[in-house]
């Protein structure tokens, strides 16, 4: 069975935190950009239509890879879920929005230390809503993404990232 939840529901923001690797040297090899693995975890906080069905925060996380097309732009594309608990539900009831993402990340400046950015993408989520043994899955739904954070580097091959995520 499946019902339909609309992109309002999808609605969540979170603080989120983030590694990102460098997949190779690439920037070494000419005429080629660097390719970034980020890996995200973070809180979520329900808002909209997920706040008012009595959703409560709990933990989100994401994959991405990103094509660097410039020092201060690059593309990005993934996956991601954020998970929500219900208030006054069983404990293994929850609510999750899950899906692909992609967009773009802007790099404010290109010092050697922390480097504030900003993204926004689009999302194709689906809600999935568990309650015991059933399970309701919604239609897949555009979304809009947007967050802001800072690059810190942790060594030459990694950066820490704590960022806004609003989906």
């Amino acid at each position: 069975m499946k019902i339909g939840i609309g992109a309002a529901a999808l609605s969540a923001a979170g603080a989120g935190l983030s590694v990102a690797l460098l997949a190779g040297s690439l920037d070494a090899q000419e005429g080629l950009a660097p390719v970034t693995v980020e890996a995200r975890g973070g809180y979520t906080f329900p808002i909209g239509a997920f706040e008012d069905r009595g959703a409560q925060s709990d933990f989100g996380y994401g994959l991405n890879l990103l094509l660097g097309v410039s020092p201060h732009v690059g593309v990005y594309g993934g996956w991601g879920r954020d998970v929500f608990h219900c208030s006054g539900c069983a404990r293994d009831e929850r609510l999750q929005a899950s899906g692909f993402e992609l967009g773009g990340k802007f790099h404010v400046s290109d010092g050697p230390r922390a480097r504030p950015w900003a993204r926004a993408g689009i999302l194709a989520s689906k809600s999935l809503i568990e309650t015991g043994t059933s399970k309701f899955e919604s239609d897949r739904h555009l979304g809009f993404q947007g967050a802001v954070g800072v690059d810190v580097p942790v060594g030459d091959m990694a950066s820490f990232a704590p960022s806004l995520r609003f989906n």
